[in-house]
């Protein structure tokens, strides 16, 4: 009889297409005491919503994405493959298609490119068979694969690191050499203080689908290529004749799942680190160990339970601070900004602000700030060149969103001499074809130059924040007078007037968000918002209590609605409305730079003082903008902790002004009922008078005649 432990697991991943009840998408069979076999159904081009593409190579690399979910479900890599087999349909009844022979067609380049990102270059076994039809007509490709899970036999296997259990090794009789107890198999004992892990710490040897939401189950926000892994971090389970371990272990594979967490979710907003496929060749370099563990850490906030987030935070911060001690580099100051811009978003705002003063020494030392830092390192590619510019920018534009978020430092590197180039486009970086780099003169003579220069996005965001820059001069020295005020309203008002078609939105032209624009265009409606609210006629103080991106700088006196509004006012209104409508562009608000919370504060903060004062038609409007405002930092801080403390305190004065408006509502009909009522009473007794003065007045003639 097969006990439950050996018997063959199936289950069908959400993120692939759910098959016919006629059999399951994936299967984990316990082949040994020490291995598992993972064999998936063929996969095809159909997509998770059920649609077809009638591109041959869009089937193909839709196929490949089910394959990498349906093993990431079962807790494989691609690097576990063992062997493939393609189905090509030889006659489609596209004439053109036909005329190419089937390993001809393009999916072979698709394919290797998967395996040289997924995989490392893993090149298994495969089987290409050309077929009359598959089970149906549009159906023109099918790949299927298995894999195979064993224990390696070292102290510990690779199963239970990756586990994060205990791995406990029985002697060989023969004596000779150790070998697991039971063949290999790795042996977990529970946890000596946690009851509950009793259960947790069951044997690992076959694959369970669980329904239930866990700590230990990887968030929604996770991207489809890696939803539905079984489990992320185990327990820690030590056996009573075991040290315990001050510390788990994070195997390369969880590392791997980190990186690809980072680069999907996080990446785009601080597009500074070398694309993943050019990272991955200096993987194993020392030099780039303290910016992997970083990305490690930011990676997990998006995917991971918060138990690991804050291990991997201990071992990111231990490894820049060693890094920064002992022998900083380039790749020392890219991992001191992406753990900067982590800490920062996830509320520890006094540490990143004393390590961006430090990443900004040890930049200047390094002389990042100047095109030779370069051409001076090894190894020298088109791509690194290009991050090293990157880095240097990313710190101007950082330096410049500390000092207009949180206005407790100051954008010391604004003045800073560079030669540095301008980053060029997303797409052109991440398929290193970079072309030669603009130069700051020709970002300075961009509107006056005869020539018809495009520049991109990242571009675009550094002219916002040399804007933010000026103005924060000027707030900072107390030098704001009208003439001034208006002439940096032109600087704003001449970024946004100016920009090409292409660049009015935050969208690529192919529909994808365009994350350098989207701050850019943030940057330009906060830093209105700084230059004009201080002579903006809107009553701030009930919002004084907000302070979770910066301190509150409300006015003490009393507040007095004004007879008309003046142009600061309608500045800051515009600028806030455009944050509200940024909220609502299409890209899950997780994307977007932590930054953006601080630009969500300030516009919460114009709608409430806006609201406190408003009344009528104009008061719904002014609500649901509040109302839509909460509604994206909620959505925010499931990743960063800074969204949810400014959601706490808006959602408090939002409570508060509602109370008042309702109060001030009941009371308005309970005067306007008092006031009818008395109305009524004054009526009869006036008509009362007035009869009785009739009738002493026909007494009277009555008496005379």
């Amino acid at each position: 009889m097969v006990s439950e432990d050996t018997k063959p697991r199936v289950f069908n991943p959400p993120t692939v297409p759910t098959p016919p009840p006629t059999y399951s998408q994936a299967c984990v069979t316990p082949i040994l005491s020490t291995s598992k076999l993972v064999t998936l159904a063929g996969q095809t081009g159909r997509r998770a919503d059920g649609t077809l593409s009638a591109s041959f190579a869009e089937q193909a690399a839709e196929a490949y994405k089910a394959v990498h979910n349906a093993l990431l479900a079962a807790g494989a890599t691609p690097r576990d493959i063992v062997f493939v087999r393609h189905y090509i349909v030889t006659t489609t009844g596209n004439a053109e298609l036909d005329q190419i022979d089937i390993v001809e067609r393009g999916w072979a380049e698709l394919w290797t490119a998967y395996l040289d990102k997924e995989a490392s270059g893993h090149r298994p076994p495969d089987t290409v068979l050309g077929v009359a039809a598959l089970a149906k007509k549009p159906l023109w490709y099918e790949v299927e694969r298995q894999r195979h899970l064993k224990c390696d036999g070292k102290h510990p296997c690779i199963r239970c690191v990756d586990s994060e259990s205990s791995c406990t090794f029985v002697p060989s009789r023969r004596g000779q050499r150790t070998r697991a107890s039971r063949h290999g198999q790795c042996i977990t004992a529970p946890a000596i203080h946690s009851p509950s892990s009793i259960q947790q710490a069951k044997r690992d040897s076959s694959f369970e689908m669980s329904d239930k939401s866990s700590e230990y189950l990887f968030r929604d926000t996770t991207p489809p290529t890696m939803q539905y892994l079984a489990e992320w971090n185990k327990p820690t389970s030590v056996p009573v004749s075991a040290e315990p371990r001050s510390r788990p272990i994070y195997p390369s594979a969880t590392r791997e799942r980190c990186v690809s967490s980072y680069y999907y979710n996080f990446h785009a907003s601080h597009p500074l680190v070398l694309p993943q496929a050019q990272l991955l060749p200096l993987m194993k370099e020392d030099a780039v160990q303290p910016l992997l563990a970083v990305m490690h850490w930011v990676g997990s906030l998006y995917i991971a339970p918060e138990t690991a987030q804050k291990v991997l935070m201990s071992i990111a911060m231990s490894a820049v601070d060693q890094a920064k001690s002992t022998s900083a580099n380039g790749f020392t100051v890219q991992a001191m900004i992406v753990l900067l811009v982590a800490l920062d978003g996830a509320g520890h705002r006094e540490q990143a602000i004393a390590l961006l003063s430090r990443v900004k020494e040890i930049a200047l030392r390094l002389g990042m700030n100047y095109n030779s830092f370069g051409k001076d390192c090894t190894p020298r590619s088109s791509a690194l060149n290009e991050s090293w510019r990157r880095t240097w920018w990313e710190l101007y534009v950082l330096d410049g969103m500390f000092a207009g978020a949180h206005r407790a430092t100051r954008f010391t590197i604004f003045d800073v001499p560079t030669d540095v180039g301008i980053p060029c486009e997303e797409d052109e970086y991440e398929n290193e074809q970079i072309p030669l780099p603009q130069t700051v003169e020709d970002l300075d003579d961009r509107d006056l130059n005869i020539d018809d220069r495009r520049f991109s996005s990242f571009a675009y965001r550094i002219l916002s924040a040399q804007n933010l820059g000026k103005v924060m001069q000027k707030l900072q020295a107390a030098e704001l007078d009208d003439g001034l005020q208006k002439q940096l309203e032109i600087l704003l008002t001449s970024w946004r007037q100016n920009l090409p078609a292409s660049k009015r939105d935050s969208l690529h032209r192919d529909g994808r968000p365009d994350e350098m624009m989207f701050q850019a265009h943030m940057l330009n409606h906060t830093t209105s918002i700084l230059l004009h609210r201080s002579r903006a006629q809107l009553d701030v103080f009930p919002a004084k209590t907000i302070d979770a991106c910066a301190a509150s700088d409300a006015p003490e006196e009393d507040y007095s609605a004004p007879s008309h509004v003046n142009p600061h006012t309608s500045h800051v209104l515009f600028s806030a409305n455009e944050i509200c409508n940024m909220i609502t562009h299409r890209t899950p608000l997780i994307w977007h730079t932590h930054f953006f919370i601080c630009a969500i504060v300030l516009s919460s903060i114009v709608q409430l003082s806006s609201w406190s004062a408003q009344l009528g038609a104009a008061e719904d409007s002014v609500r649901e903008k509040v109302r839509l405002c909460i509604g994206a930092l909620r959505q925010i801080s499931t990743v960063w902790g800074t969204a949810a403390k400014a959601m706490g305190q808006i959602k408090e004065v939002a409570g508060q002004i509602s109370l008042l408006k309702k109060q001030s509502r009941q009371m308005e009909q309970f005067l306007i009922s008092v006031a009818d009522e008395e109305m009524m009473n004054i009526f009869e007794a006036e008509t009362s008078a007035m009869v009785e003065l009739e009738s002493v007045s026909d007494h009277l003639t009555r008496r005379v005649e």
